[in-house]
């Protein structure tokens, strides 16, 4: 009896408390680093602001029914488009429009996949939030369209394990149309930069001759005397603009006392011409 009992394996016994203390230590760890990691990324200067965004909704465990990562961590899954437009674009992004948000995710290098058998997490995740719209859940017409309704979404360089990557993520150059106009307007630019040059040129050339010429005689003019030379010619071209409406003013009356005038004198003429009609009449 004794060396049966000495030939059996000892078994070991595992407390059930502390795997589960342990479990809990990993998990809040986990949590920590994971928090320490959006603080990073919210913070950090070389992100565009809309990767940021996506990095912390995410990543924010109260949004994982709307918008998690795949089991690989590469994929980011939202089993439901229209609950995500109308509780998370409009909290980060200020608007619904689900169309400009895959636009965004468009410009950043993001790329729609495909997954034929979605992992039990997305399947979870959109019965959660499609339970309110789809009254048969068990139907294959509601599975079709809950299916069309989720949207995956990769970056090489959007990886849940690795957010030292984000930082090759760029916005893509803009449309061939773009592209060209801003040619062009550098063009114009750079042709108004090269003529303001000439004539800033031409003016210091002329500048230079007449200083040359006159360099005994030349008095440095302060900013003080400029301006007052300054508010000295705006005064005279005020006065010049009133002269100018005074002038108008009394060649308009000097026109109605000519018209008045001629009135006159055609009265005159009326009145003679029949002193001498009646003078005819009388005579004869």
């Amino acid at each position: 009896m004794t060396g049966e009992s000495m030939s059996r394996p000892s078994r070991r016994t595992t407390n059930p408390v502390n795997s589960q203390s342990t479990s809990a230590t990993e998990d809040e760890d986990s949590a920590t680093t994971g928090i320490q990691v959006s603080m990073e990324v919210a913070t950090s200067s070389s992100l565009a602001t809309f990767i940021k965004k996506l990095w912390i909704i995410v990543n924010d465990a109260n949004l994982q029914s709307l918008i998690h990562w795949s089991d690989a961590g590469d994929v980011i899954c939202i089993p439901n488009v229209t609950v995500f437009s109308k509780r998370v674009l409009p909290k980060y992004f200020k608007h619904g429009n689900w169309q400009s948000f895959v636009r965004q995710l468009n410009m950043y290098g993001f790329r729609r996949v495909y997954s034929p058998t979605p992992s039990p997490l997305t399947a979870h995740h959109t019965r959660t939030s499609a339970a309110s719209t789809w009254p048969d859940q068990s139907g294959p017409m509601s599975m079709m369209l809950r299916s069309a309704s989720s949207y995956q979404f990769m970056n090489e360089n959007f990886v849940r394990d690795d957010s030292q990557k984000l930082v090759n993520i760029k916005r893509k150059a803009g449309s061939n149309r773009q592209t060209n106009a801003a040619r062009q307007q550098k063009q114009q630019q750079q042709q108004q930069q090269q003529e303001q040059q000439q004539a800033t040129d031409d003016t210091e050339s002329q500048g230079q001759s007449q200083s040359q010429r006159g360099a005994a005689n030349h008095v440095p003019i302060s900013t003080e005397v400029a301006e007052q030379l300054q508010e000295r010619v705006s005064h005279l071209l005020e006065q010049l603009t009133d002269t100018e409406k005074k002038l108008e003013l009394m060649q308009s009356e000097a026109h109605s006392i000519k018209q008045i005038q001629i009135q006159q004198q055609q009265i005159q003429l009326d009145r003679c011409s029949r002193r001498k009609v009646h003078q005819n009449i009388s005579c004869s």
